[in-house]
């Protein structure tokens, strides 16, 4: 996907008065694989030649803000993630058994402590979990509010918490 913003609205060609929009793919493709070329990839920051903090593909941390698109779509992204690694659990089934609500629950809480702070009888949540699979959801409320996820986030916790417990979003509005 080619981002344009306020920074760089067009190309010009040097021999051209006129800015040429970039709006052929194929451009767009090679002027990707150039960059790309040129900046390499990191999936980890790193200090760039001037030691500014910089990710991907030349991504300087310390110069740009965040565009909300790509915030979204990376959000996106590891949502996908979760839900790959959820299905690869001994709670699958219980997941799966839920309602759509409730699996948004299970995702957030993964998100906020991970796929194993969640789903591994090591780090809790085997009473919450054990109660879901009952769908007794009144108990998986209590149980995953009995947490140091609670006691650590409590205002997002008691959101999700309900959720779990009601299987709607009456807590978000």
């Amino acid at each position: 996907m080619y981002w344009r913003n306020e920074f760089m609205p067009s190309a010009k060609n040097p021999d051209q008065e006129h800015p040429i929009l970039l709006t052929d793919m194929s451009n767009n493709i090679e002027l990707l694989t150039m960059i790309k070329m040129d900046e390499g990839f990191s999936s980890t920051v790193y200090k760039d030649t001037h030691g500014l903090n910089t990710i991907g593909m030349g991504f300087c941390l310390d110069r740009i803000e965040m565009p909300v698109q790509v915030a979204y779509y990376w959000l996106d992204w590891i949502i996908d993630e979760i839900y790959a690694e959820l299905t690869d659990t001994d709670h699958v089934d219980t997941f799966l058994s839920l309602n759509m609500y409730r699996q948004f629950a299970i995702i957030n809480m993964c998100y906020q402590m991970g796929v194993a702070g969640v789903c591994d009888p090591e780090y809790g949540f085997v009473n919450m979990w054990a109660a879901l699979k009952d769908q007794d959801y009144d108990a998986a409320f209590n149980h995953a509010i009995d947490s140091d996820w609670y006691r650590d986030t409590t205002n997002r916790a008691s959101r999700v918490a309900m959720v779990l417990k009601n299987g709607d979003l009456r807590g978000y509005a």
